[in-house]
């Protein structure tokens, strides 16, 4: 990944990644769906090369802002998630389970249908 840096003082400062790519990773961004509850608190569960991830949906703070930031799971040599489990906020236990998920992209978590919106350029 990519970083920009935006300091009151400073300037802006990106700092490029330039190694060479080791391995495989899938985004996914939770959106309010038809019902308009909000999607802060999801939780997405990534099972993935034998490895479990949990992340949970939050607007990431900024200086007077945030920002809606996909969740990131690196899947290191694995071409594939095994296995996505979504549990809603305010809810226990998963509600939505995926699939043999390709790597390398972009999904849109939207009404319980996980949809590709872009791959990731390798």
């Amino acid at each position: 990944m990519d970083l920009a840096i935006g300091a009151i003082s400073g300037g802006i400062h990106l700092l490029k990644n330039v190694t060479a790519s080791t391995g495989h990773a899938l985004e996914i961004l939770p959106v309010a769906g038809s019902g308009r509850r909000t999607v802060l608190g999801t939780k997405v569960i990534v099972t993935a090369g034998g490895r479990r991830q949990i992340q949970e949906f939050i607007l990431r703070p900024s200086y007077a802002s945030g920002s809606w930031i996909p969740l990131h799971f690196g899947l290191g040599g694995a071409t594939i998630a095994e296995r996505i489990e979504v549990i809603p906020p305010g809810e226990t236990a998963p509600r939505f389970t995926f699939e043999n998920v390709a790597a390398d992209t972009l999904y849109e978590l939207k009404d319980g249908a996980l949809t590709s919106r872009r791959m990731f350029r390798r």
